[in-house]
């Protein structure tokens, strides 16, 4: 068989109520005031001889603030005030009391010696039912020798036949103190009728439990061995607006309630029923609308219950066979097996179940869904990544308990990434709290960020050359132009604009305070721009949008690296923070990634420490603060061939970054501060190599896409200039008149010294030799040049050197 039983509240952790206590109290006290009134004298002036009968025959004493008679054909006999006490007047709780009890008795009966009630009226009576923790209960008379052997003191009572009642604006109550349980039902408005020949009963109407009105139908063919815990036929219908339940079948109440036959409920939502029946704490906020289809065979203990609940908006179905209800209710393990199904999700159980003061699964789960990012949405995850995923799968030993779900080796498949996990998922905080172990064969970092990066550069054979100038000629004769047609002043670097080009639409990290984390995360591989990102462990925490993790190795192609990276998404602004050490790192994927060209290739150990805040990536680069260090040994500096710039100064053709020329290094260090967006070398970056070496010193201003850098290089007697939006075209080239501006402007304070005659060319091309003679010739523009700047073009224009 199967039982019934309420399920507890949370003040209630010992024991659930015993309904079968409730009903045998329920009937003795009625069976208990008919007999009374049965053997009262039909006089008012009798009243204290009704009051010795009821001592005599209960040991209680009856308190009956006034009575009147009517003495007709039928005789109708009226207490009010009345209150029942308790065994011997025992102090405690008294068990009955009415504001008016009203029988109606056949005065032919009273005369026979046979007295029959025909009616009773109870108006605001009080049944208060106490069971103490020794386990008796108030209503309880004395054992006496009509006690059948082996019964209760109540089961002899309940053999008395009830008369046809009328309930007005009752309450009942029943505590249970070793248990701390309580029930509580007010207005009860109902009518209760019996068999006195077989033992059925009947009653209907209406009450109130937990301020929520309800209408209920109830007959049970014999009520007597119902509440003494036998089987007998029984019906039930529940009309309320929180539950519409009928259920038909057999039942027994007494100490274990069972119940064989089906159960058919309703509830617009899970939720709020488990709230109104006290057990709100063990249901998810999330849960709606409920159906219960619940079939138990009698003689068995295996009952099957299907039906529906609404999660978030989505139905699901469910079809669980329970070995024993009976042993699930009493806080034993009962077998329980079945599926669940949704909108694109299916689930299989085999395990056990407990319904005790804790509900309870433990066994194995399987699992899959159609898309992994339909569900996640249903779950309230927003990131676009996650609702992205497609089919998924999961096998899992499960512990799931109201509040925590616990997986232990757990394997799944989610659209393709396969991985494993051990930990718990809580879910009665306000967001879900996932911990423990996880292993995952790959991360798409730059999805899970939104994050959309630079397609791979072509082959460097067939890339162009892209910045700067194609000759040394072309940069000289942007120099002229310069002093024969200068623009107007320009604005500065520090006058322009704070921010170009960077967004500045919002960063939604609202996905991050989804779900709270506390992981150990084994991942065997990570996608992140072009960054050869291998195997990684790193333990991550998640706080209502608050990351910390912490990288204790991960694999960069042929390196290493470890570091900390910070996030916190719940103010006004977003902070971020970086701290990586990468040892052995190849500095081509690294570099490709910052700058969108490979610009070094080589072992490298790199220090990056940065800290940044705002909302968008304008407002994060503006703020970008930190240092940084690159240590590179035996590689090459990609798009320059500075060795060939010496050799071939004036036929020297690539001034700007072309991909198929490499300078040898032997060692590079480059040390920079970054502030408020502005990185700067501290002291510069220092190459040495056995072609050629340099230094160069400067500023990349970030926010507004700037490169401001000087170059020195060995053998060169002049410096080359990098400057201007690296999403432009940048200028790049050797600065012979001193160094320029953003765009080419007027001519600055030329160096110092004289280059050296191999340096120069042995003859100027004819346009550019007649330019220089106009210049010098044009009082206006010669009076733009300084003096070492007029020698310099002197010599240009002779031609004095050997000529290279």
């Amino acid at each position: 068989m199967s039982d019934i039983a309420a399920a507890p509240s949370n003040e209630t952790p010992r024991r659930g109520i015993r309904w079968g206590w409730i009903a045998g109290g329920f009937a003795f006290l009625l069976a208990l005031i008919a007999l009374s009134l049965l053997f009262a004298p039909p006089a008012f002036f009798f009243t204290s001889i009704l009051q010795k009968k009821v001592f005599d025959q209960t040991g209680r004493e009856l308190t009956v603030a006034s009575s009147r008679y009517v003495l007709r054909e039928t005789v109708t006999v009226e207490l009010s005030g009345v209150e029942l006490g308790r065994p011997g007047s025992a102090p405690g709780t008294s068990p009955l009391s009415a504001r008016k009890i009203t029988a109606q008795v056949p005065l032919r009966s009273l005369l026979s010696g046979t007295p029959q009630i025909l009616s009773l009226d109870l108006d605001a009576p009080v049944l208060n039912l106490v069971r103490e923790p020794s386990g008796a209960g108030n209503w309880q008379a004395a054992p006496t020798a009509a006690a059948p052997s082996g019964g209760t003191p109540e089961a002899a009572q309940i053999a008395f036949p009830i008369p046809p009642a009328i309930i007005r604006n009752g309450t009942l109550i029943y505590k249970d103190e070793g248990s701390a349980t309580e029930l509580r039902l007010d207005a009860i408005d109902a009518t209760l009728a019996a068999d006195p020949k077989y033992g059925g009963a009947a009653a209907k109407g209406r009450l109130t439990y937990n301020n929520e009105p309800l209408t209920f139908d109830l007959t049970v063919a014999d009520a007597a061995a119902a509440a003494a815990g036998k089987m007998t036929a029984l019906t039930l219908a529940i009309d309320s607006r929180i539950l519409t339940a009928r259920l038909a079948g057999e039942a027994a109440l007494g100490e274990s309630p069972m119940l064989a036959g089906e159960i058919d409920a309703t509830s617009p939502s899970a939720r709020e029923l488990a709230v109104w029946l006290g057990v709100g704490d063990s249901i998810p906020p999330t849960l709606g609308a409920l159906t219960l289809k619940s079939t138990t065979t009698p003689g068995t203990s295996t009952t099957r219950a299907t039906g529906s609940l609404v999660l978030r908006d989505a139905p699901i179905t469910y079809d669980l066979t329970l070995a024993s209800l009976r042993e699930a209710i009493a806080g034993q393990p009962s077998a329980v097996k079945g599926a669940l199904a949704g909108q694109g999700l299916a689930a299989d159980l085999d395990g056990t179940i407990h319904l005790a003061t804790e509900n309870r699964y433990q066994g194995a789960l399987s699992a899959k869904t159609d898309s992994i990012g339909a569900l996640a949405t249903r779950l309230g995850i927003t990131n676009a990544a996650i609702k992205a995923l497609g089919p998924g799968t999961l096998k899992s030993t499960v512990d799931a308990r109201p509040s925590t779900v616990t997986l232990t080796g757990a394997e799944f498949d989610a659209d393709g990434r396969t991985g494993s996990y051990t930990g718990t998922i809580a879910l009665n905080g306000s967001r879900p709290r996932v911990s423990g172990d996880l292993t995952l064969s790959r991360l798409d970092l730059d999805a899970l960020l939104g994050r959309t990066p630079a397609p791979p550069s072509a082959a460097l054979e067939s890339a162009p050359a892209d910045d700067g100038f194609e000759t040394t000629y072309d940069v000289l004769s942007a120099e002229l132009d310069a002093i024969e047609n200068p623009p107007p002043p320009a604005a500065t670097l520090e006058a322009a604009p704070a921010v170009t080009g960077w967004s500045t639409s919002p960063i939604d990290l609202k996905g991050l305070r989804s779900v709270d984390l506390d992981l150990a995360l084994a991942l065997g591989s990570v996608k992140f721009g072009q960054l050869p990102l291998g195997k990684s462990r790193l333990k991550t925490k998640l706080d209502n949008g608050d990351l910390a993790a912490t990288i204790d190795d991960i694999v960069i192609g042929q390196g290493t690296g470890s570091g900390q990276i910070a996030l916190k998404a719940r103010g006004t602004a977003h902070d971020a923070a970086i701290g990586l050490k990468l040892l052995n790192v190849d500095a081509e994927p690294i570099t490709t990634e910052l700058s969108g060209k490979p610009l070094l290739k080589g072992a490298s150990t790199v220090d990056i420490a940065t800290r940044a805040t705002g909302r968008s990536m304008a407002e994060l680069v503006s703020t970008l603060d930190g240092t940084a260090r690159i240590d590179m040994k035996s590689g090459k500096l990609r798009g320059w061939d500075l060795g060939a710039m010496v050799a071939e100064l004036w036929n020297y053709k690539g001034w700007g970054y072309t991909p198929s020329r490499n300078t040898p290094v032997d060692r590079l260090t480059a040390n920079y501060t970054i502030k408020a967006g502005t990185v700067r070398s501290t002291p510069d970056l220092t190459m040495k190599g056995p072609t050629a070496g340099l230094r160069s010193t400067g500023n990349v201003i970030v926010p507004r896409r700037l490169i401001d850098q000087t170059v020195d290089v060995e053998s060169l007697f002049f410096n080359i200039v990098i400057k201007g939006d690296w999403t432009k075209k940048l200028w790049i080239g050797p600065a012979f008149l001193a160094g320029l501006q953003q765009a080419p402007g007027a001519a600055l304070e030329a160096a110092a010294a004289s280059p050296p005659p191999g340096q120069l060319p042995r003859a100027l091309p004819a346009d550019l030799a007649a330019r220089i003679e106009r210049i010098l010739a044009d009082k206006t523009a010669a009076a733009r040049l300084t003096p070492a700047q007029k020698v310099f073009l002197e010599q240009l224009k002779s031609g004095s050197g050997s000529g290279s």
